[in-house]
């Protein structure tokens, strides 16, 4: 059996779950839009550069506790999730021709995704009012991101940032950036 290009998987999950959790493609990839003049008004807008962080920045890697949202851990049963959180506002279904479905449950500012067998795989915030672990929000700058989470294990590009576990690859939180601040966060 040949072993699975785990990077590229994730990367394609993530990109399905931006579109699914109610992301445009337009709004996540700010880069691609035209640039526009400043507004006078605007508060000013944190600029980051990466070579001005050290790589060993003293912050834990990526573990499982790092995974847990709402109280709910990587691999919780929805029937568990349906108790904690009640019915979701919304719910979408998806199936490859290999059969392998997934679903998202909408709560709120939060997508949670789960494979076929009703197993939660991950879960990103789109909104404001609901922080990860570590207590990183969408809207924090990227200075907190780095004070919380470090410098990224891998940056796509500069504003897809992901932190992957030193000991399992698919343990991993990808945070997008916009104008110097979290977009959108997925654990």
């Amino acid at each position: 059996m040949k072993p699975r290009p785990v990077g590229r998987i994730c990367a394609v999950m993530c990109s399905v779950f931006l579109v699914l959790s109610g992301c445009s493609g337009e709004d996540a990839v700010s880069e691609h839009r035209p640039p526009q003049p400043p507004d006078p008004a605007a508060p000013e807008v944190e600029t980051f550069d990466s070579a001005q962080v050290s790589s060993d920045s003293g912050v834990a890697p990526i573990g499982e506790a790092d995974l847990i949202l709402l109280g709910l851990s990587i691999g919780i049963d929805s029937g568990r999730v349906r108790e904690v959180l009640g019915a979701p506002d919304s719910i979408r279904h998806w199936y490859r021709p290999e059969g392998h479905g997934r679903s998202n449950w909408r709560y709120g500012p939060v997508s949670l995704l789960f494979d076929r067998d009703g197993q939660r795989l991950g879960a990103a915030i789109i909104g404001g009012g609901v922080q990860t672990a570590r207590g990183l929000a969408v809207g924090d700058s990227v200075s907190r991101l780095v004070e919380l989470y470090g410098m990224p294990t891998r940056e796509e590009t500069p504003t897809s940032w992901r932190y992957m576990s030193e000991t399992d690859p698919w343990l991993a939180t990808r945070v997008l950036l916009r104008d110097g601040r979290v977009y959108w966060i997925y654990v």
